[in-house]
């Protein structure tokens, strides 16, 4: 039997790929160190987006699955507390499969309160009031950046090289009606895909904060939004 492996670098593959198995398995690993993550994630979805299995990696960061559901599996994803999440997209899955996640440490502060050097004061995902005037939103499914967005992360960009002791709540949202663990993890990497931009181009991880907001109804809309559940793929940018 033929066996195929896949190695995931903290990204997720373009496009879908056909892919033949039987049963899927594979490890987790810190990408920095190739140390074993024992405390990871592995979660599988349909072509809807719906889980279909999930399930914990055992102390050896080793996960195998066979299942009747297999033959449902679109998407592979691995999470693990602290590190960054990878996903692999697969179809017919009738042969053995191989999936390795490899994690990088996540950049950024969620749900924390930073100290505004030179100022002496806090900001927190709590006391941030006021919406900048700008915003992402993100396109169905995805938490990658399309031209707009890379705009919009731009002029973000360039107002934290302006204001250069001001931090900013990073805030995504949450659908909790449905699917709610799927879309916290799709929430988490919106907000997290602003941070790890703006820490590339030299902004402290320091001056950003994530925050990932659980909603039961509709984001409240603002001006430019659509007033509709498009607004959970929303991103708004927030200070003090």
């Amino acid at each position: 039997m033929k066996n195929i492996y896949f190695l995931v670098l903290g990204l997720s593959l373009l496009g879908t790929q056909q892919f033949y198995a039987q049963s899927i398995r594979g490890t987790f690993y810190n990408k920095e160190n190739n140390q074993v993550i024992a405390e990871g994630r592995v979660s599988f979805y349909n072509d809807k987006g719906q889980k279909v299995i999930d399930m914990l990696v055992d102390q050896e960061g080793n996960f195998e699955i066979n299942s009747k559901n297999i033959d449902k599996v679109q998407k592979i994803v691995g999470t693990a507390e602290g590190y960054n999440s990878a996903e692999v997209v697969v179809n017919n899955i009738l042969d053995d499969l191989e999936v390795n996640f490899n994690l990088t440490k996540e950049i950024g502060y969620p749900r924390k309160s930073q100290e505004i050097g030179g100022q002496g004061t806090t900001l927190s995902a709590a006391t941030a009031k006021n919406m900048l005037p700008f915003f992402i939103q993100y396109d169905f499914n995805s938490s990658y950046f399309n031209d707009d967005n890379r705009a919009a992360a731009d002029e973000l960009l360039r107002y934290m090289q302006k204001n250069t002791t001001q931090a900013v709540v990073i805030r995504s949202y949450v659908e909790t009606r449905n699917n709610a663990q799927y879309n916290t993890w799709m929430g988490e990497r919106r907000a997290q895909r602003v941070i790890d931009y703006l820490v590339e181009q030299g902004v402290s991880p320091s001056r950003l904060i994530k925050d990932v907001v659980h909603l039961s109804q509709n984001a409240k809309n603002r001006e430019g939004s659509t007033g509709t559940a498009k607004d959970f793929r929303r991103c708004d940018f927030l200070i003090q």
